[in-house]
């Protein structure tokens, strides 16, 4: 009778086993085992019992002291438990609560200045931290952190800008020359004068940037005004005419005018020499830097202006340009409609690109965009209602992009301003001619050689001074820059940059150079050899002038391309920061504008 008892209450165990097993203390971590767990709530002999039996004969027996720890080990929460077990695995001691961890990392003072770099730099108004959606996302987010009101986020934004100039004054005064770009933005109701500023790091070589100024223009756009702003702002970074070896602007007349009646020539041993003091004297009439006039612009003029000059009415280069045009327009703005966008996108895998009114380089990507196309665009046609395009006027768009590629090129290149520098115009101006020539002569359609013929002209007429080396500061730029040098010219025009490069040596010397302390002391050593006279005759000066040519010499001779090479050339690196520092275009400015449209919209 005790005997059927007690095998009667091991079954009844079993099945209760497996019955409450989620609620079960320990786990068996053999994954033989068919018991899944040892609970205290069924862990009284008979079951026990069984699985020691079931270890035995399952599992080896390293394994039976880890049950025997198990069963002594009081009962507490599940997830306790599972770290508890598998200490010895590194298991982490306790997860940290939301509340916990987003309180104790996250500093109330790190938290407004993350705060009010999100407002900044996000472009929302002030009222942002007023929104109701946003204080329930911090108070269900970061507890115990206080969300600041809306004049104290002001006001921290107006202290955050004060201390902004201050530092952006600091690195001004820490360079050695800073090249500005500048140019006027104008809404419908509002204008805005922008400017930028640019320089090079001494220690590093590296190109920095910042924006200056982006404000109100109030009154006529008349050259005295845009003087005025520029010298206020001058005033305001105290920047000394000195130090600002040019200003980038379109050829806007404001612009040219101003810098024409109000800028000056400073000489190259004045900048390079004189440290000057700034001192605000008020009622005189504001003086400008040098002018350089952006080189993307004048590009762009010759793809548009010098062009459509060529294309004279009842004309096969006007007929075909026109006609190619208009069609082409229509499958530009068949992107733009919700049902013909999605058959663009699938018969072409993408959509087609849009020009810009005021960027011609995109008008040239539309076309070539067409032109990669071009076994497709039957397919589109079929399922689009759109123009026939010839295959005629398609091999008058391949002439005219192969024609105007080499200016699309040189304004990607020109338009860069982290590794821009003014030595590349001159070479890569004169790359550009040489290939324009080439492409003029390799048309297949002779309708494009009007348009061929415009360009190559109105090129020659807008840079001739460059192309000519008759700007001389350019072909500085060029010579001093180490991937350059004399590369870009044959070897029969070498003299010129050679000698030029040289003379800007020569007069950047004072404090660049090192001292040459050598003297004719063996001369003194024999009282036989009457040389002190002559080595007295030879000043100082003469020979810092020998040993300059003597590190011209080697610099040309250096076969690195890098521009860390010009630390090993302290004059040659001095004529470098004077020349490279300017830029080719006044790009940098005009992407400041859609920066402003941004500050300005009505939200």
């Amino acid at each position: 009778m005790a005997t059927t008892f007690v095998m009667l209450a091991c079954v009844v165990n079993i099945l209760l086993y497996f019955r409450w097993s989620p609620i079960s203390a320990h786990s068996c971590m053999m994954t033989v085992c068919s018991f899944a767990s040892v609970s205290h709530f069924h862990m009284f002999f008979f079951t026990f019992f069984f699985h020691m039996f079931f270890l035995q004969r399952v599992h080896p027996s390293s394994h039976l002291k880890e049950l025997e720890s198990v069963k002594d080990k009081p009962v507490t929460r599940k997830r306790a438990r599972d770290c508890e077990t598998r200490e010895d695995d590194g298991c982490a001691t306790k997860q940290l609560r939301l509340n916990e961890c987003v309180a104790g990392q996250v500093s109330q003072q790190k938290f407004d200045t993350l705060l009010t770099n999100l407002v900044v730099k996000g472009f929302h108004p002030l009222s942002f931290v007023e929104q109701e959606e946003f204080r329930l996302f911090v108070e269900g987010t970061c507890l115990g952190l206080n969300i600041m009101s809306r004049r104290t986020l002001g006001q921290r934004i107006e202290d955050a800008h004060s201390g902004l100039l201050r530092s952006l004054t600091g690195t001004l005064g820490e360079q050695k020359f800073v090249c500005l770009t500048a140019d006027v933005w104008s809404t419908s109701t509002e204008s805005f004068m922008g400017v930028t500023a640019h320089w090079i790091a001494v220690d590093t070589m590296e190109r920095g940037s910042a924006a200056l100024a982006c404000r109100r223009f109030s009154g006529s756009h008349s050259l005295d005004r845009v003087a005025d702003i520029i010298h206020d702002i001058w005033l305001e970074f105290k920047l000394p005419v000195e130090k600002i070896v040019g200003t980038v602007t379109d050829n806007a007349a404001n612009f040219c005018k101003a810098f024409k009646k109000f800028g000056i020539q400073v000489t190259d041993e004045e900048e390079c020499s004189i440290d000057v003091t700034v001192e605000c004297i008020h009622n005189l009439r504001p003086v400008l830097s040098r002018h350089i006039r952006c080189t993307c612009h004048k590009l762009s003029l010759i793809a548009t202006s010098d062009v459509r000059k060529a294309m004279k009415p009842n004309t096969p280069c006007d007929h075909y340009h026109t006609a190619v045009i208009e069609k082409c327009a229509k499958y530009w703005g068949s992107s733009k409609r919700p049902k013909s966008a999605e058959v663009v996108k699938a018969v072409l895998g993408k959509q087609l690109s849009n020009p810009c009114v005021t960027r011609w380089n995109s008008l040239y990507e539309a076309i070539c965009h067409v032109l990669q196309n071009r076994e497709r665009l039957p397919e589109l046609r079929e399922r689009i209602d759109l123009p026939v395009i010839k295959d005629s006027e398609l091999d008058f768009l391949e002439d005219y992009a192969v024609m105007l590629k080499p200016i699309s090129t040189a304004l990607d290149r020109f338009q860069g301003s982290k590794s821009s520098y003014y030595g590349e115009l001159l070479p890569t101006l004169l790359a550009v001619r040489s290939k324009l020539k080439k492409a003029i002569d390799s048309c297949k359609t002779l309708a494009i050689l009007p348009i061929g013929t415009a360009v190559i002209d109105g090129f020659e007429k807008r840079f001739r001074t460059i192309l000519d080396l008759e700007e001389e500061d350019a072909v500085i730029a060029a010579v001093s820059h180490p991937f350059l040098k004399c590369c870009w010219l044959p070897p029969a025009a070498h003299c010129k940059p050679d000698a030029l490069l040289l003379e800007a040596a020569e007069e950047c010397l004072g404090g660049t150079a090192p001292s040459f302390t050598e003297t004719c002391d063996s001369a003194k050593d024999d009282a036989f050899f009457d040389f002190t006279s002559q080595c007295a005759s030879q000043s100082g000066d003469q020979l810092q002038a020998y040993q300059v040519k003597l590190e011209v010499l080697k610099y040309m001779d250096d076969r690195r391309v890098d521009i860390s090479m010009l630390h090993d050339y302290p004059v040659v690196k001095a004529v470098f920061l004077r020349y490279n520092t300017n830029l080719c275009s006044s790009a940098p400015v005009e992407r400041l504008f859609p920066v402003a449209n941004l500050i300005l919209r009505p939200a």
